[in-house]
């Protein structure tokens, strides 16, 4: 197993679960997963030596694209939005349905909880309360549909699929 920077590479940990489960195949009887198995451990051999060129990538995009906004950036949010990026609280969640339900704009909402506009979006969208179109498109028009329902299939045994089709 190759080790970059003093530590064993993602792609070599990959590599060895492949060979560990190219391993479980070949002690099947089956020759078509004997002829998996044999692929599998191609692959974990062809990606091992690709090790040092994925981790650099890796490293190169995560330098790139950081996960989290900076200390400053927050900083500078929580200036007008005082509670973004922080936690949500059950109360707070209940005070969402609430102002949700009497109708009020995501940036209605924002003000009054301290969030971002965005945050309330996905909160909506996170408790599954139908989103308006025009709240995600952040537009004004009368004639767009005013909710949009998740579609939610019911959980049906054998015996109700029979009966719905007749």
């Amino acid at each position: 197993m190759k080790k970059v920077d003093g530590t064993t590479s993602d792609a070599s940990q990959a590599a060895l679960r492949l060979r560990e489960l190219s391993r479980r195949l070949a002690a099947k009887e089956s020759p078509e997963l004997r002829q998996k198995a044999l692929a599998i451990r191609r692959f974990a051999s062809q990606l091992e030596s690709w090790g040092p060129e994925i981790s650099e990538a890796l490293g190169q995009q995560a330098r790139l694209t950081p996960a989290w906004p900076s200390p400053e950036k927050i900083a500078g949010l929580r200036k007008h939005y005082p509670k973004a990026y922080g936690p949500w609280t059950a109360s707070e969640e209940s005070k969402l349905r609430e102002l949700f339900n009497e109708g009020l704009k995501p940036e209605e909402i924002a003000l009054q909880l301290g969030r971002k506009p965005n945050a309330i979006r996905h909160r909506l969208k996170r408790l599954h309360l139908p989103i308006s179109l025009q709240f995600l498109k952040n537009e004004k028009s009368e004639d767009a549909p005013v909710f949009v329902v998740p579609n939610f299939p019911e959980k049906q045994n054998g015996k109700k699929k029979a009966q719905a089709a007749e």
